[in-house]
């Protein structure tokens, strides 16, 4: 519509723009998820970093890191006593890596490859992941290695929150887990 109420036909369109989308879609449920097998894995954490309290104003990308931070200490608590190796890629600083977080087990030497995605929310179930990301998730050699822990509640002052999702790559062709493009 124009200035005086018309509606405007032919090849222009408005345009909008969004700095972030919502990230609320429609999916299958949590018990329909659980009927996957190991494929997707509900967990939930207390306690697994110092202060989990309730934060304001977490931005973006520090609720980012701090996704990171959980997920690297319940690894650690995982695989204490164990001869797997948990290396956080990100810990002194950004690696600009196709994954967070990587296990390697000292026996075998076969690496996970584990990316975190974060939100203070806890009904947001759509997330972004960079075309780097998917195109490294989606090589065979690392598809049944790759792993996306999505992190809910960041810094809300409850319970944390994960969805473990094994190989992304095959659950999207098997339609167990939608993808999206947003314009």
């Amino acid at each position: 519509m124009n200035g005086t109420g018309e509606k405007k036909v032919g090849a222009n369109a408005n345009v909008v723009t969004h700095e972030r989308w919502e990230g609320r879609m429609n999916s299958t449920s949590k018990s329909d998820a659980l009927n996957h097998g190991s494929d997707v894995e509900y967990l939930t954490y207390r306690d697994v970093i110092p202060n989990m309290n309730k934060v304001d104003g977490v931005d973006w990308e520090k609720c980012g890191r701090l996704g990171e931070r959980v997920v690297f200490n319940v690894l650690i608590q995982k695989y204490r006593g164990t001869n797997v190796s948990v290396k956080w890629m990100n810990e002194m600083e950004e690696s600009n890596s196709f994954y967070d977080i990587m296990l390697t087990d000292g026996d075998s030497h076969a690496k996970t490859f584990i990316e975190v995605k974060a939100t203070r929310f806890r009904d947001k179930n759509a997330f972004e992941i960079s075309p780097w990301e998917w195109d490294f998730a989606v090589k065979p050699e690392v598809a049944d290695r790759y792993q996306i822990w999505r992190v809910f509640g960041i810094g809300d002052g409850g319970d944390v929150s994960i969805v473990v999702i094994h190989n992304p790559a095959r659950l999207v062709r098997e339609k167990k887990i939608g993808q999206a493009l947003i314009i």
